[in-house]
């Protein structure tokens, strides 16, 4: 039974070692795993177990994934879901684009459709219209729609950022221009 306890407290306290590290993925597509010590204006700096403390510029990060534990001298956690918020707001409003949702959707109709017309052919046509006909017209009123719904989503979107935008201003918050996920 000793022997039991003392393995379960080894493992224990081998997992919050292991679970207390972040994670920086940065632009080449590498990861560097270590401790978060201090978010910047122009970086952060990373812990390197071994290596000591790394400066890590904004610019080549693609994201932080933070682990849990005891909080650090840097950002409070709402500093960072106001970060992820904005960053999240900011991307999607990027991502609007018509001539990339109506490329997009165009292309999966035509691929249901070519997948309708095959399915007739082999299995036969339906008893009332055919398939690939229903499959077509739902994909371009899919299309219309999405693209009917962008000025409503850009209006939206520009609105939260600046809601955002107003209450980090108050807050004192620095927009630290990269996904921060906290967990």
């Amino acid at each position: 039974m000793p022997r039991k306890g003392w393995l379960l407290a080894v493992l224990a306290l081998t997992a919050s070692v292991v679970g207390a590290a972040d994670t920086v993925f940065l632009r080449p597509g590498q990861s560097l795993t270590g401790e978060v010590v201090y978010l910047g204006d122009e970086g952060l700096v990373l812990s390197l177990p071994g290596q000591g403390n790394q400066f890590i510029p904004w610019e080549q990060v693609l994201r932080v994934e933070f682990s849990l534990r005891a909080p650090m001298s840097g950002p409070a956690p709402a500093e960072v879901g106001w970060n992820n918020a904005l960053f999240t707001a900011c991307h999607q409003l990027a991502e609007l684009n018509p001539w990339r949702t109506a490329g997009i959707h165009l292309g999966l109709t035509w691929v249901g459709y070519a997948l309708a017309r095959y399915l007739e052919d082999r299995c036969g046509a339906l008893k009332r219209g055919t398939l690939s006909c229903v499959v077509a017209t739902l994909g371009v009123a899919k299309t219309l729609w999405e693209l009917f719904q962008i000025p409503h989503r850009r209006r939206q979107l520009e609105g939260e950022i600046a809601r955002l935008r107003t209450l980090g201003a108050a807050q004192g918050y620095v927009f630290r221009g990269c996904y921060v996920l906290s967990q």
